[in-house]
Order: structure tokens, then sequence, then C-alpha cells
């Protein structure tokens, strides 16, 4: 008989790496033995962040409490700031097409749950409820500590457990306090980083069993993603792809991009997903589905990349790739890099990754080492969903 799963995380983000992990737990799971749903939470902090048609109370209300400042200034600024946005409606339409032309077709939802109270009214049935992978138990953005994605919700002969979770509580108040009760449904741990184990464990007091796991989307192989790849438009036969996230790390990238395309005559095309070009140095900035992503990545005879999936997607292709780590987030991806024996994939300028993006990178040992950590990650999950 099959497991029922109910899988909450990040899976509705204008981010490629997000939907994909989310597709990926859900394949993996169903392809052993579980029927899974993915719970379609979307709090109204989250929608407020994507959609192209901010709702300005509440984005002020949101500024406001973040705010060190007079909070009436800072109240009334987001007011304007999201009204202001909406000029950019329809330049995030077509965006917001592709993901949710992708996400619809791909991952099976349960009804939309716009709140933890709405959770707890009406849970989906599950034999087991996973949360993970992505960001989840990162205060900063998840406006502080939010029970759903602790699982808080549903009856107590439901197991719960996370999977290859990214935690971060460096903004939270005070979370020696919080994250005992947050955590005391749990039934088994998994983290995607080290970062926090040291907190979690202490919170736990021990009594959880544990796991470091590697990202879901790393549990499948390259031909699984190839079956859902999409073919994008007026695609030139050769080119050097980037995919960044916004930060300072990013000029590094596309001077790298772009030594490399004058190098070999071709061009250079970036995917950030941002429809205003958070580059305007590289001319063809394009919007990309999820699908077109992956066909990205495989194409490219060059990525460079500040992002983690960005670094992950290229590793699975076998691509001659380099990254420029995101000063705020990228100790998840060089601590990947080593468990794959890639670390001199790393760069600090953009020079350097230049310099070095044809140095020969051992892909038998890397998949030597995927494998081995993809079978310790996924007997993980399997056994502590109830198999």
């Amino acid at each position: 008989m099959k497991k029922r799963v109910g899988l909450i995380t990040f899976h509705f983000p204008y981010n490629c790496g997000a939907v994909l992990q989310c597709w990926a737990s859900q394949t993996v799971m169903e392809r052993n033995g579980c029927e899974v749903e993915v719970i379609n939470y979307v709090p109204w902090y989250h929608r407020n962040r994507y959609t192209p048609f901010k709702n300005p109370f509440q984005f002020a209300m949101q500024r406001m409490r973040k705010s060190e400042k007079i909070k009436l200034i800072a109240w009334c600024s987001g007011f304007a700031r999201a009204v202001y946005s909406w000029r950019l409606f329809a330049k995030h339409m077509p965006r917001e097409k592709k993901f949710y032309g992708f996400i619809n077709k791909n991952l099976h939802l349960t009804r939309m749950y716009r709140s933890i109270d709405a959770l707890r009214k009406d849970p989906p049935k599950a034999d087991a409820y996973v949360c993970g992978s992505d960001q989840l138990w990162n205060v900063h953005l998840t406006e502080g500590f939010d029970e759903a994605y602790f699982l808080r919700f549903g009856g107590d002969d439901v197991r719960r457990i996370s999977y290859a979770v990214g935690a971060d509580f460096t903004e939270a108040k005070n979370p020696e306090a919080e994250l005992p009760e947050l955590l005391s449904r749990m039934d088994a741990i998994s983290l995607r980083e080290r970062k926090s184990w040291a907190a979690v464990e202490k919170a736990t007091g021990g009594r959880l069993p544990m796991h470091e796991s590697i990202d879901p989307t790393l549990l499948l192989t390259r031909e699984d993603y190839e079956s859902i790849e999409e073919k994008p438009e007026n695609v030139p036969e050769r080119f050097v792809l980037t995919y960044v996230m916004p930060n300072e790390s990013a000029h590094k990238v596309f001077n790298a991009a772009r030594k490399m395309g004058e190098k070999l005559g071709i061009a250079v095309i970036d995917v950030n997903g941002n429809p205003l070009g958070i580059n305007k140095r590289i001319e063809d900035n394009r919007i990309c589905s999820p699908g077109e992503f992956l066909w990205y990545i495989r194409h490219a005879e060059y990525v460079f990349t500040n992002s983690f999936h960005g670094t992950v997607f290229s590793a699975i292709y076998g691509k001659q790739f380099m990254v420029m780590p995101h000063s705020k987030t990228g100790n998840r991806t060089t601590e990947l890099l080593a468990k794959l024996g890639l670390s001199q994939r790393v760069a600090k300028t953009g020079d350097l990754a230049f310099a070095h993006a044809d140095d020969p990178i051992d892909y038998e040992a890397a998949q030597e080492r995927i494998g081995a950590l993809r079978k310790d990650s996924l007997d993980y999950l399997m056994k502590n969903i109830g198999f």
C-alpha cells in the first residue's frame, strides 16, 4: 500500500532551483512507493514578494516591522513602493505565465492554503508530512519562524520529518527559546548544510535522529531532467550561459562570461529571470521557465554562476562551469563542491574564473561521490517516511 505524503516547501517562487527541487522531491518519493501531494501553502508575505500586483497595505506592514527607524516613515515608504511597482505589471506577467505553466503541469498540488490557521483547520490527509528542501528555516525569508514549515499542523498520528532543509537563525530574536517548541512534533530532522546543525541539535536535546542530506535535485539524474526540458525560442547554435542571484558577486560572473564569449566569438545569454534585467551589459537577458532553464544548461558551452542550483545542474549535466559564490549564501555552494571533489571550480574573481574555465573536470569521480551521497540520503528519506 502506498504511503500518502504531504510535501511542504518553496514551490512557487520565480526561481528555477526552488521549483525544480520540489519536482525532484515529489518524483523521488513517487518512484519509491509514495503518493505525493505538494501542500500549496503560499502565505501573504511570500505572495507579496513574488506577485506582480503587490498589496500595498501588507507590503507597508512588512516594511514597518523590519525597520529600525521611524515606523510611520517605513510604512509610508512601503505603501508607496508597492503602488509604484504596479507600473511593471505587464513586464512581470510573462515570467508568471512561464513559471505557473510549468508548476501546474508538473506538480501535484493540494488546494491553496494562505495561513497556518487554514492548515490547522483543514490539514491535508497524509501518513507523513515532509518539509524541505530549500531555505524553509531561514527566518530572513519567512518573516521570522513560520510554524507551517515546522509541520505544526495535522493529527498526532502523522509522521513529521524534514529533508535537506536550509536553516539560518541569525536574524531570529531568541531562537534558543523558540526552537524547542517548534521542533517538538518532529520525528526526524535532515539539514542540507552544517551552519545551523548545533542550534537544531541543542533544541531537540539530542532526542531525534539527525542527518546531513544532499539537495533533492541531486537524487535524480540528467536523464530524469531531460524528460521535462522545454526548448526556448530563438536560441543561437553556440552560447555561454550565466545564471545569477542578485548580489555583488554577479558582476564577476558577467565579466567572466563576456570574456569567454569574446574569446570564442559566440553569444552570451543570461537567464536570471528578472524581467527588469539585473545586468544591463549582457544584451541577451532572458526570462525562462524551469524547463527552459534545464535546456539552456544542457546546451551551453560554458556556465558561469553564483547560484547554488546553477552549480548543481552544471554538475548534473557535466558542464564546464565556474562559480563565484554569492557573498551571503555561498557557503552552501562551497560545501557541496567540497563533497563532490570539485572545489577547484570556485573562483574569487571573474578573471580567475575565465582563466580556469577550461581546466579539466573529473566527472567520473564526482559521479561516484554523488552516487554514494544519493544512496545515503535516499535511505534516510524513505526509512523515516515509514518504509
